[in-house]
């Protein structure tokens, strides 16, 4: 008899979670609700981490990523009052996401900063969608017509695929903030802290408007002490070799000047863009007196603005375990 209902058990606590369906409320947005019947043995991180599994799988089936609009969970309660939790979600197919800055274009700068300008996170995201793409719209129509080969007569057209990734964008800044990390400016330079599994990655990004080349610090904070903390930097753009005339070099390992002092940079790319490195470096050798770093070689040089650093370094030191001035 115990036997048997042992199995009972087990056979109840496996199946308890009510099936769920996931709901299209608009083009691109979808909500899963799911009730769980395991009353005191069930728990609340297993059902939500269900949930948002579910998501993720069915966003990445589309080719996305789920990035959360709205949660709610309610506890178990008694005489049938099962803990629920809701999750909103919306697919978003922007290219280049706040995990990894990488921006190879100036109109997804733009509407990164014009939404850290327009959003308290409460609004309504239509309403500042619709301010962002105002804001960077020739920016925005530029870069698709000049990517996809388009007449010029297109233009008016565009303004709706701008306002999209304007969206995309909110949802992810506010995604991040909700897990505890930031998105803010120092100045010029964009400051990203994000929370990972079992770290918080941090970002700070000067960028070349006119070669879209970005300059990146790259922080690695662990959140408990068996995470490696690491720090490195580098610079990444689809111009990168040609401006650095190394489109013909063959050395893993290129000799470049960082202001007037000579460093050993790592080259590399991987499927997105070209990139230059140097893991764990001081950063006084990158931020001098003046707000201007230039890296390069004579007659082959990149300059850029970092209007705003000394405020970004003193939050980069007090979060980066290996940051060394």
């Amino acid at each position: 008899m115990k036997k048997i209902l042992s199995a009972i058990i087990v056979v109840m606590i496996v199946t308890a979670c009510s099936s769920s369906a996931i709901k299209k409320l608009s083009d691109d947005t979808y909500v899963i609700y799911k009730e769980d019947h395991r009353g005191v043995f069930g728990s609340a991180s297993s059902l939500k981490a269900g949930v948002i599994n579910e998501a993720n799988d069915f966003a990445a089936e589309k080719g996305g990523v789920a990035i959360e609009v709205l949660s709610e969970f309610h506890p178990v309660g008694i005489l049938g009052d099962w803990a629920t939790y809701k999750y909103e979600f919306r697919v978003a197919t922007i290219s280049r996401s706040l995990d990894k800055t990488a921006i190879s274009n100036v109109s997804s700068r733009c509407l990164i900063d014009r939404v850290i300008d327009y959003d308290d996170g409460i609004a309504n995201v239509d309403a500042i969608a619709k301010a962002v793409a105002r804001k960077c719209y020739k920016h925005c129509v530029t870069d698709i017509i000049v990517a996809n080969n388009m007449s010029v007569s297109r233009e008016s057209s565009l303004y709706e695929s701008c306002k999209d990734q304007a969206s995309d964008a909110i949802f992810q800044t506010r995604h991040i903030k909700r897990e505890g990390g930031e998105v803010k400016r120092y100045g010029s330079l964009l400051y990203i802290k994000r929370r990972g599994d079992s770290h918080y990655k941090i970002l700070l990004s000067a960028y070349d408007t006119s070669n879209k080349i970005e300059f990146l610090i790259n922080c690695q904070k662990g959140i408990d002490s068996i995470n490696v903390n690491m720090h490195n930097i580098e610079i990444s753009g689809l111009s990168l070799f040609e401006m650095l005339k190394l489109n013909n070099s063959t050395e893993d390992l290129v000799q470049l000047n960082v202001n007037d002092e000579k460093l050993s940079w790592y080259r590399g790319s991987d499927q997105e863009e070209p990139r230059i490195s140097i893991p764990s470096p001081r950063l006084n050798k990158f931020f001098p007196s003046s707000e201007t770093l230039i890296v390069g070689s004579a007659g082959n040089e990149i300059e850029f603005y970092l209007g705003g650093y000394r405020d970004a370094l003193k939050e980069i030191e007090s979060e980066c375990p290996t940051v060394k001035m």
